[in-house]
């Protein structure tokens, strides 16, 4: 059936298949961040499942199905949909230039948001609390413990 056709594996998508991503990372200071690559991922696919899933909606709005199989119908292209947005969104956002990030960050987390939903603040805060609280600061060196210091400071408090 052409809507299961449209879902995707987001995990499996979103996936580093570069195993040494990290260990490149902290081996060379001059990395910014994790040369991580996406092997899985069809962003061909994403972009024509979108497409097709829009074309879906079109036809079950024409339908003359029971309601009962149009409800559900219509809630599977909506979750398909979201799982492709929030891939797309991804994929723009790596490949994004730095000056153009800000617009594409928000579009990101539009799709984030709508797949995953908000967060509950105060759950936020008390799990980042509980996490922060289990680092051993004790065992860092000098240069570590200044970091998570300025860490610390970039977050405020803990208890929002």
């Amino acid at each position: 059936m052409l809507i299961n056709e449209t879902d995707i594996n987001v995990i499996d998508m979103l996936n580093n298949t570069n195993p040494d991503a990290k260990e490149e990372l902290l081996a060379n200071r001059e990395l910014s961040k994790p040369q991580n690559s996406y092997g899985n991922m069809d962003i061909k696919r994403v972009e024509q499942n979108i497409s097709t899933i829009i074309a879906l909606n079109k036809k079950l709005e024409l339908s003359r199905l029971p309601e009962k199989k149009k409800t559900m119908a219509a809630l599977i292209l909506e979750n398909n949909l979201k799982r492709n947005r929030f891939v797309h969104a991804n994929y723009l956002y790596n490949h994004s230039e730095p000056d153009g990030r800000e617009t594409v960050a928000g579009e990101h987390k539009r799709a984030n948001t709508a797949l995953y939903g908000e967060p509950a603040a105060d759950v936020f805060w008390s799990a980042l609390g509980e996490k922060l609280s289990a680092i051993p600061v004790h065992n860092f060196s000098k240069e570590d413990k200044i970091m998570y210091g300025e860490l610390l400071e970039m977050l405020g408090p803990c208890t929002k």
